[in-house]
């Protein structure tokens, strides 16, 4: 037995009088739909329905795709995940590291770990998440904002890290950087790589890097909240983590639908094969994702939700109890900057993707509660 009562309640209540225009949920259980509901509009001008076939920018759920694809060519044996990444991007070979850091006083060293791919996994290789960054805006102003996604990791090369490699944790550019490695480890550009290996096999016909004119019609405006006037607000119709035509950003340029991205979250949930039939990654490899990878960085700060450690490009749960989560609950995925969120749980064969695009909303008010709700309406 089932219900979805309060769940469905719950995704009206975000609606357009909550500073959500629009959102949606699809829910699978022993991978068979079992829930579905969409609520608000694209734009609050024009009142067009916000459905599961609404194309928006998922930012960070980008990054579940490139760990996907990353893992794929370490399956084919083509690097190491210990191999210093400078072997297959040579530009990489020596960095700069902040050390004696006293608040906003530091000194600059060579640094004396090598970046791992590994560390570009799990968010450990000491870059930030700073687009202003004085090396970046050397690059821009080089390129003219016409910078491809290897010339973007060259600029990334020339950053002073924040931390020597593998020492500790830092939500960063890390998946931007894989983006360029994955092109010169599978010899395509990373767009190409993602739709030939990922979008295809799981028939998610809807994503994309890049803005199609065909489909602006069902393309959600996108909002920012502002809280001094505790109102969403109109914004560009633009990802600001793609600042070049020529640029694929692996941390966060995928553009996508819920309909699309479940088919993600299912093929992860049922040991890497979906609905389709066809297998993108092997069990062991979804488990290996999955991993607690911070097991010797016990006493280091991890910026993810309470009681969930970081895997290979997701959040992993380590401790339901200080998540405030059902006990059974044992999931893993990730979300992103607009507020889309996946979920995904072999254990109780439950993948869940919620979408909205409103920029700084209550995430945390959002992706707790849409959890607990889909994990005790399933036994009622």
């Amino acid at each position: 037995m089932m219900n979805f009562n309060h769940l469905e309640k719950f995704i009206d209540s975000l609606g357009p009088d909550k500073k959500v225009p629009g959102c949606n949920c699809i829910v699978y259980h022993k991978h068979k739909k079992v829930f579905e509901h969409s609520a608000g509009v694209l734009d609050l001008d024009t009142n067009v329905p916000f459905t599961t076939k609404t194309q928006c920018f998922m930012y960070s759920i980008t990054k579940l795709v490139t760990a996907v694809a990353a893992l794929q060519l370490w399956e084919q044996g083509k690097y190491g995940m210990n191999e210093p990444l400078f072997y297959y991007l040579p530009e990489f070979k020596t960095m700069n590291t902040r050390t004696n850091i006293n608040g906003d006083d530091y000194d600059i060293e060579l640094a004396k770990n090598r970046i791992t791919i590994h560390h570009l996994l799990t968010m450990t290789a000491g870059f930030n998440y700073d687009f202003s960054d004085f090396t970046l805006k050397s690059l821009y102003r080089r390129t003219d904002y016409k910078y491809t996604t290897r010339e973007f990791a060259t600029g990334l090369s020339k950053m002073t890290l924040m931390f020597e490699p593998g020492t500790a944790w830092r939500y960063s550019l890390c998946y931007d950087l894989l983006g360029a490695f994955i092109e010169v480890v599978s010899g395509m550009p990373f767009a190409e790589y993602v739709k030939k290996n990922i979008f295809e096999p799981l028939g998610m016909k809807d994503s994309t890097f890049s803005l199609d004119e065909a489909d602006m019609s069902r393309f959600a405006s996108q909002y920012t909240y502002d809280y001094k006037q505790d109102a969403v607000v109109k914004t560009k119709l633009e990802n600001s983590h793609q600042l070049s035509p020529n640029y694929t950003s692996g941390g966060a340029g995928m553009i996508s639908t819920a309909e699309d991205c479940i088919k993600l979250a299912e093929a992860l949930c049922n040991g890497g094969v979906g609905a389709t039939k066809k297998r993108i990654l092997a069990s062991s490899t979804v488990d290996l994702m999955r991993a607690d990878h911070m097991y010797d960085l016990k006493n280091i700060k991890i910026d993810v939700d309470p009681g969930y450690s970081y895997g290979i490009g997701v959040r992993t749960m380590v401790n339901p109890a200080a998540a405030g989560a059902p006990a059974n609950c044992n999931d893993f995925g990730w979300a992103g900057l607009a507020g889309s969120y996946m979920l995904i749980d072999p254990e109780a064969e439950i993948s869940l993707f919620y979408t909205q695009h409103v920029i700084g909303y209550l995430y945390e008010h959002v992706q707790p509660r849409l959890r607990n709700i889909t994990y005790t309406a399933l036994e009622y």
